[in-house]
């Protein structure tokens, strides 16, 4: 396997990709749910975290994602209007303690999504759709004041517990929606700067957001749009104070990959993208048809991306045991820079003097207008082909998807 011999610093001297001090790398793993959208709240187990947290630390992992509302079938609780009337399940607080402590008890750090994209679809017969959870800002503010804020109470204390606010936001936002409800981009910067805002004010914990790709995370080479950045959500909402996000997540699949425009973490450093914050990629797959896992480590480590958490520690679709032997040979060889306390310090030197400064001029901001009259664009079909879905049905879409791109 071709491994690193010498983790490089994600702060080089013409990087322009910040970085936080001690060097850190996120190996880990996504445990997203047991069952899918019920664990905090109603259908939490407790034996099968322990588990899960146990196997992927067992195999060098140093974090862990996991969806907690997803579409909103369980939590939070919602009045008739569709605002949010409370956290939901009475249960709520010691899922969470409990959860966090697991992750805790086998070194990792917990990086909880609190929404996904299915919050704007229907995928059976009762669903509700929660798009105007986004698109109304007072309803926003309702979850933000009678959900989130009660479940940053809970978690107090822990100090590994990262805030991701979508999982794959874009495929519910106009320009690139799948989904039966479709909000405008600035909506979701404003509800993603609402939830970070609170987090910043409730709590210690630092946040970011699950963009589907570096398509809309950079305008750089071929990138669409810098939905994400500080400039952006500070545009959606002006009013916000500290309401910028950490660092960002961006995603891989093999629907990315090309070698002229591909978006992976293999075909360019993380600079030549001109991210102006470290970039942890969240998802990517074990089994690649381009890479192995340990070629998506190397390349990731090698090109300045501050980590990998491949998909999924119980979707049988992309299993995850085809990366275990690569993420245990990584983390033997860099011991130091995958250990749970270096990632906790890592977290810590976010957005503090122990962070180099980053020249963002580079950094477009992203806009409505911005992603209508951008020119550098990926052949239409990655432009217009169908999202990933959720549970089981998202590693069959994938399938599907990349199926679909490739006849095309």
């Amino acid at each position: 396997m071709a491994m690193l011999l010498n983790l490089p610093s994600f702060l080089g001297p013409d990087v322009s990709t910040a970085a936080a001090a001690p060097d850190a790398f996120w190996l880990g793993a996504n445990v997203p749910w047991n069952q899918f959208g019920y664990d905090i709240g109603s259908a939490y187990n407790a034996s099968f975290f322990d588990g899960a947290f146990g196997a992927i630390a067992a195999a060098g992992a140093n974090s862990a994602r996991f969806w907690m509302h997803a579409d909103g079938r369980a939590t939070p609780s919602f009045a008739a209007d569709g605002s949010v009337s409370g956290p939901g399940g009475a249960s709520y607080a010691d899922d969470l303690q409990s959860l966090a402590s697991l992750a805790a008890k086998h070194g990792l750090v917990l990086e909880l999504c609190l929404w996904s994209f299915d919050m704007c679809k229907k995928d059976f017969d009762k669903a509700v759709l929660h798009d105007d959870l986004i698109s109304d800002a007072a309803k926003s503010k309702s979850y933000v004041d009678n959900a989130l804020v009660p479940y940053l109470k809970a978690l107090a204390g822990a100090e590994n517990v990262v805030i991701e606010v979508v999982n794959e936001p874009e495929w519910c936002m106009k320009g690139s929606c799948n989904t039966q409800k479709c909000v405008e981009v600035s909506e979701m910067q404003r509800f993603t700067a609402m939830v970070a805002e609170a987090v910043h004010a409730h709590s210690t914990f630092k946040v970011t957001t699950g963009s589907a790709s570096l398509k809309w995370s950079s305008v750089a080479q071929s990138g669409l749009a810098s939905y994400w950045n500080d400039t952006a959500l500070a545009s959606a909402y002006p009013s916000g104070k500290d309401a910028a996000l950490d660092f960002y997540n961006v995603h891989y699949y093999d629907w990315m990959y090309d070698p002229s425009w591909g978006y992976d973490p293999c075909r360019l450093k993380a600079e030549a993208w001109a991210l102006d914050k470290p970039t942890v990629i969240a998802e990517l797959p074990a089994s690649s048809a381009h890479y192995s896992a340990a070629q998506l480590l190397s390349c990731s480590s090698d090109n300045g991306f501050a980590g990998d958490l491949f998909w999924a520690y119980n979707d049988a679709s992309f299993p995850l045991d085809k990366a275990v032997p690569a993420m245990k040979d990584f983390a033997a060889a860099h011991k130091d820079a995958t250990s749970y306390s270096a990632l906790l310090k890592w977290l810590g030197a976010l957005g503090t003097a122990a962070a180099p400064p980053t020249p963002r001029a580079r950094v477009a901001a992203a806009s409505v207008d911005a992603a209508a009259e951008a020119t550098v664009e990926a052949p239409a079909a990655a432009a217009a082909a169908a999202a990933p879905l959720a549970a089981s049905r998202k590693a069959a879409s994938r399938d599907a998807f990349v199926k679909l791109l490739r006849a095309d």
